[in-house]
């Protein structure tokens, strides 16, 4: 049957071994820690371990520790040798030993250590087995320490056990409720052995080693010192004191108290004094004043008899004042119990033990903390690399968050790909074109670079030239602007002749060049001619007055258009001035041409264009004909007259 204690840890990684083993350990050689360790013993009701069997050497270890989703497990461990074994304690300085897997569910404080008894022993294969089994909840930098002995472990059931690092050497305490006597208490203690260490009825030597017991119980309990008699060597004290040779010795409160003095009767310390400064009582009654430590309660210790006992035995934990007082050997009133000591010291093993039974082994276990990488694609000039995970406590590099396979920074950087380049040649600009100078462009990234080694970098725009612009020459005119007609004139770059710009020059004015206001005597067969500017391909015909002359009346021909008036037309012209009119298809021009009668152009008229000729009056003027015009419209007059009276008078 497996038994099961629970212990709260006063000092990292000290939990059930042997003084001699611990003195030579690295734990032995640091500083006092004055922490308890309190371990819940949960045992079947009366039920005792026995006694170790011989063991061959024996050997522990943990291996490298498993840690997965925050739970600590040693799958390696070994356990070397051919032993039985009778304990296992694992402990833990941060964490807890999860006790979902072993039923621990009065595991005290925070679960950091658990100690496992074998009421008939264990092989080393069912131990190792259970080892690997135990799980830790994981803290980064936490030490768990397994100890494992060969040793006899005699414990009584429910006891609650504290470890406390004294003088380099470790006191184990318990508290035992059971309402015996002083004398039964001593001889039980005695019977008592944990790992391999012989009980005895606790010694408190310091004022620390006394809040070990109060942190144990509150109940009231035997404790291992007595007044006893002078005589008494201190040799003697811890090997003979037994219940029956007390009676004789101790003084009482009417017998030899000047032979008497209060002192430490078991274990390593029996025989220091105790001190009883305070008690007037006992130092009327002549009691010997001690020089150790002492806590006793006001007015303790004071002798008196109680039911005619004497008071001559120590009880921690007076009620109240947690302090101490003196009481009769056979008081068990009140609820009380003893506690129990067990420390190295000659004489203090149980028989067959041996330090070689006893092994302890320590691991210190790392909890990676892990903060991701994210995978990064490497540019033409950066560094990319893989995702990857980096522990913050020891800087290791891992592929995967669970930490399985380790890596390196170096090993998951990519590297830059470098510039992929496309040349792009000089061009030159134009007059409305621009050009670039020769340039490279990297097709990975896009950036721009002046030279194919990437050292400047730059821009298309930055590489771009303007456009030069036209540099025109003189206007030269190409088609020359006609009556009625628009030239052309245009004018070339000097950078390209291909370059051409063009613009209108303005259509010429139809006009009459010569012929324009001659004038013409009837019947006189004189030419008459006009010439106008217009060309004879736009020439659509002549007017006279407004009105579109037959063409079977003049002639015309070029040069530019030129109009000669048939003479049979003209004499059947009358007298007067008359609008001639050359009409073009996009345009006209207006002329003036004087017809008169022979004898009535003033001598001094020419045919020029530029006299206007003169109608002379006179005989030629044929005045009768005036005359019957001037008649005929009197009549008229007459006739209108006459008939608007008629009218009237209706």
């Amino acid at each position: 049957m497996i038994r099961i204690l629970f212990y709260n840890i006063r000092k990292r990684g000290v939990c059930c071994k042997m003084s001699k083993f611990l003195q030579r350990s690295s734990l032995y050689r640091k500083k006092r820690m004055g922490l308890l360790l309190a371990l819940t013993m949960i045992l079947s009701l009366f039920a005792f371990v026995s006694t170790a069997e011989a063991a061959s050497t024996i050997s522990l270890s943990l291996g490298g520790p498993s840690v997965s989703s925050n739970t600590v497990t040693f799958p390696s461990a070994e356990i070397g040798g051919n032993a039985t074994y009778y304990a296992m304690t694992v402990s833990v300085d941060k964490g807890s030993i999860l006790s979902t897997d072993y039923s621990m569910a009065d595991m005290l404080a925070n679960h950091q250590t658990a100690t496992w008894l074998f009421n008939s022993g264990k092989s080393t294969a069912d131990v190792q087995t259970l080892l690997r089994s135990v799980k830790l909840s994981a803290q980064d930098g936490m030490t768990v320490t397994v100890t494992l002995t060969a040793n006899q472990t005699n414990i009584p059931t429910s006891s609650y056990i504290t470890a406390e690092e004294i003088n380099g050497s470790t006191h184990y305490y318990i508290f035992v409720d059971s309402q015996i006597s002083w004398e039964n208490a001593y001889e039980v203690a005695k019977s008592y052995s944990f790992c391999g260490l012989k009980g005895y009825l606790a010694t408190v030597t310091s004022a620390d080693e006394d809040k070990i017991l109060d942190a144990i119980s509150s109940k009231r309990g035997w404790a291992g010192a007595a007044r006893i008699s002078t005589a008494w060597t201190d040799a003697e004290l811890d090997q003979t004191c037994n219940g029956s040779v007390y009676s004789p010795l101790v003084g009482t409160k009417t017998a030899n108290n000047s032979g008497t003095i209060w002192k430490w009767v078991c274990g390593p310390e029996a025989g220091l004094s105790i001190k009883i400064d305070g008690s007037q009582a006992l130092r009327y009654y002549g009691v010997q004043n001690g020089t150790g430590y002492s806590n006793w309660s006001s007015g303790e210790p004071n002798g008196s008899n109680t039911s005619s006992l004497p008071e001559l035995f120590l009880e921690v934990h007076f009620p109240s004042e947690y302090r101490w007082n003196d009481i009769p050997a056979n008081w068990t009133q009140g609820g009380r119990g003893y506690f129990v000591e067990f420390s190295p010291y000659d004489g203090g093993y149980v028989s067959g033990y041996s330090e070689d039974n006893n092994v302890t082994a320590s691991q210190l276990v790392h909890v990676h903390s892990l903060t991701k990488t994210e995978a990064v694609s490497p540019t033409c000039t950066e560094e990319g690399n893989n995702e990857y995970y980096t522990c913050s406590a020891c800087g290791k590099v891992f592929k995967d968050e669970a930490a399985t396979e380790e890596t390196s920074v170096e090993a998951e950087t990519l590297p830059a790909k470098g510039h992929t380049m496309t040349k792009t040649e000089a061009v030159s600009p134009t007059c409305t074109e621009e050009g670039n100078n020769e340039y490279y462009t990297c097709s990975v990234c896009g950036k721009v670079f002046k030279d194919e080694a990437a050292t400047e970098e730059t821009s298309v725009e930055a590489e771009t030239l303007a456009a030069l612009g036209h540099d025109w020459g003189e206007w030269v005119e190409t088609e020359p602007a006609l009556p009625g007609v628009e030239g052309i004139e245009t004018r070339t770059c000097t950078r390209d002749a291909s370059h051409k710009e063009a613009r209108i020059i303005k259509a010429l004015s139809y006009a009459i060049l010569e012929g324009d206001k001659q004038t013409y005597v009837l019947r006189s067969g004189k030419e008459i001619s006009l010439r106008a500017n217009g060309a004879l391909s736009k020439f659509t015909g002549l007017m006279v007055d407004g009105k579109t002359l037959d063409s079977d009346k003049y002639t015309v021909k070029e040069g530019s258009t030129i109009v000669t008036f048939k003479n049979a037309y003209l004499d059947a012209l009358s007298v007067g001035t008359y609008k001639i009119t050359f009409v073009y298809d996009n345009g006209s021009v207006d002329g003036t041409l004087y017809v008169v009668e022979a004898g009535t152009q003033d001598d001094s008229q020419d045919d020029s264009d530029t006299k206007t000729p003169t109608v002379k009056t006179g005989d030629n003027a044929q005045p009768g004909l005036w005359l019957a015009l001037m008649g005929l419209s009197c009549a008229a007059l007459l006739v209108g007259f006459v008939t608007h009276r008629k009218r009237a008078r209706k």
